[in-house]
């Protein structure tokens, strides 16, 4: 009985560890400065955005990497500044952005699973501009995403004038609205704007009483879709000092989140993790501090002092819990090189998405940059080495009143020059457990580090997934779940990238 036990448990443990990988044909006109988006499973077949200078279109492939077609996406051209996208069971919602002599110009149009691209683009909004920007507008949709919110935001002298549109997922306009608020582009930081499922639009803004300080004075602005003018909400804490923050949405139980690092003084370290929430209605607002504990300290120390241990530690993820609590990821990144130094936040991340988790809500609600990926030559007239390094990865439960549960460290320690497209992490979830997939690399050879969370904080450590390709730059961080347990994961190999779909 004792023999046949340990039988079957060593069946288990081969089993839940087991993975296949499925390699697409790496396609001629892959080339390593192709911007991509992985979307996700369109009616079984999955679906990648790609675009290489003024040519844009959809590749779809079968469940065994085989292609089945390629979609010219002839609306997008040169003058295309960004394309986001939207899923639906039935269809993708493709919303892009064009400079049009003064004018930027923000349209959508829908495409159905089979490839079909609809025939007539809607314009969304449009406003004068002889600017060169990348993004005028911003696209959000709600967690159901029966509601999308268009916004831009425009400063002119000292005024910032923030406006917004909501469509309803068939792109019929629902709601307008506009206001404008005294801004310091030197001081003052505002979050991605936010809308719930009931249409409820929210943004926060950080205010700073000097350059170079941290913010003291913490504002949340929303609306509903029926009010006549904006709530403002000063939710500052004494003794709280933000340079960025993270703003999500609770659906279940109606109210706005606020997450960021936080330190005790204007230009002090960071200490810990400022979280607060705001019920839609105003009745209710908590907001607690999180001082990590002394132990960790060494973990992220970094050879520096005690004091600076966490400077380079960014919130990056926030997953909301069905009661109200939350978990919040965080991680360790820093780019150094002989001329200047970024932090964590501005090097690294235009982040990407992980849409349904089971049990929580609001994982993140954009999908992946691919115009932010940093391949190697991304710096072609800077002669600087640069160093990208990507270490711990740290979670911390809070319950429902903001009290922490348990902290959870993955260690690791990622370095690359010139690059940071192969350093971090990618999200999977299995429904029991979240799964964080990272590169290892050994000489020339190049593995995925495994590691998982339970909900309770249990860790788990998996065998490493073997890569067959040599002398490949994995890009965990810009994979994508495309089903329950399968994530499909690019990679360069020498001056193409390829895909590889993971199965766990």
């Amino acid at each position: 009985m004792k023999l046949f036990f340990l039988a079957v448990m060593a069946l288990f443990f081969q089993t839940a560890s087991a993975q296949k990988l499925t390699y697409a044909e790496v396609l001629d006109e892959d080339n390593a400065d192709i911007n991509f988006e992985i979307i996700g499973r369109q009616g079984g077949m999955n679906v990648i955005y790609k675009n290489t200078k003024s040519k844009h279109y959809l590749t779809y492939y079968n469940t065994k990497m085989d292609v089945v077609k390629q979609v010219p996406l002839e609306m997008l051209n040169s003058k295309t500044r960004s394309v986001d996208f939207i899923s639906y069971p039935d269809k993708l919602m493709m919303f892009y952005q064009f400079k049009d002599d003064n004018s930027f110009v923000c349209e959508a149009i829908s495409i159905s699973n089979d490839g079909i691209v609809g025939e007539n683009p809607i314009q969304l909004d449009a406003v004068k501009s002889g600017s060169m920007s990348f993004r005028v507008f911003n696209i959000s949709h709600s967690e159901d995403k029966s509601r999308i919110l268009v916004y831009k935001m425009l400063v002119a002298g000292d005024t910032l004038t923030w406006t917004n549109r909501i469509f309803d997922s068939a792109l019929n306009f629902q709601d307008f609205s506009s206001h404008k608020i005294k801004f310091n582009k030197d001081r003052d930081v505002f979050t991605d704007a936010v809308i719930s499922n009931e249409g409820v639009v929210a943004i926060g803004f950080l205010n700073s009483q000097h350059n170079k300080d941290k913010a003291s004075k913490i504002t949340l602005l929303h609306k509903t879709m029926d009010a006549l003018s904006w709530t403002i909400t000063d939710v500052s804490k004494e003794g709280v000092f933000l340079d960025e923050m993270m703003l999500k949405v609770d659906n279940i139980n109606k109210r706005f989140v606020f997450v960021s690092m936080y330190a005790k003084t204007a230009r002090g370290y960071y200490a810990g993790l400022y979280n607060t929430v705001v019920p839609f209605f105003l009745s209710g607002v908590i907001s607690t501090t999180y001082e990590f504990p002394e132990a960790l300290k060494k973990k992220f120390n970094s050879g520096s002092s005690d004091r600076k241990a966490y400077e380079h530690v960014t919130v990056n993820q926030v997953v909301i819990k069905r009661d109200g609590g939350l978990l919040v990821t965080a991680e360790e990144n820093q780019t150094n090189t002989n001329r200047r130094r970024f932090n964590g936040y501005n090097s690294m991340y235009d982040y990407g998405a992980y849409d349904h988790y089971y049990g929580y809500q609001n994982y993140s609600p954009y999908m992946n940059r691919p115009y932010f990926r940093r391949y190697p030559g991304y710096y072609p007239l800077d002669r600087n080495e640069y160093e990208h390094k990507s270490s711990n990865i740290l979670l911390v439960s809070l319950d429902s009143q903001l009290q922490p549960d348990w902290n959870t460290l993955i260690e690791k320690d990622q370095r690359e020059l010139n690059t940071d497209q192969s350093i971090s992490h990618g999200v999977m979830n299995s429904g029991g457990m979240f799964h964080f997939l990272y590169t290892l690399r050994n000489r020339n050879m190049i593995s995925i580090g495994h590691s998982s969370i339970k909900p309770n904080g249990e860790y788990n450590s998996f065998p490493n997934i073997t890569f067959r390709q040599r002398n490949a730059e994995l890009m965990p961080r810009y994979g994508k779940q495309v089903g329950y347990a399968d994530v499909i994961i690019p990679y360069q190999v020498s001056d193409k990238i390829g895909f590889v779909l993971v199965e766990f």
